[in-house]
């Protein structure tokens, strides 16, 4: 039970995440060309490098994102740990109030 209620509001909140950034997802292509356009016109080829550190930073932005992910397993792992243990403290504490009400 609490694997499933911890998967859905990591993914509810996922969607959420990415629901405002949907138009960069499409726009980002066109924004990066028009900014070294518009580069290109005000210092020439040295606009270049910086298209070169962008590019250069491809493979380290994609090492974080994996270190990120593994932490998020490590992280939902804890959580599902924890939400086992509420249920089952939960659990005990309705049975203990029952055994308590018949008795009286």
């Amino acid at each position: 039970m609490g694997d499933i209620v911890n998967l859905m509001s990591v993914d509810v909140q996922k969607l959420m995440d990415v629901t405002p950034f949907f138009n960069i997802l499409w726009s980002a292509f066109f924004q990066i060309a028009i900014a070294l356009y518009f580069l290109w016109g005000l210092i020439g080829p040295s606009s270049l490098a910086g298209l070169v550190v962008m590019l250069v930073m491809l493979p380290l932005n994609a090492l974080i994102a994996a270190q990120a992910k593994k932490y998020q397993v490590v992280q939902m792992k804890k959580k599902d740990e924890r939400v086992k243990l509420i249920n089952e403290m939960l659990s005990g504490i309705k049975v203990f109030g029952k055994i308590k009400i018949n008795e009286k």
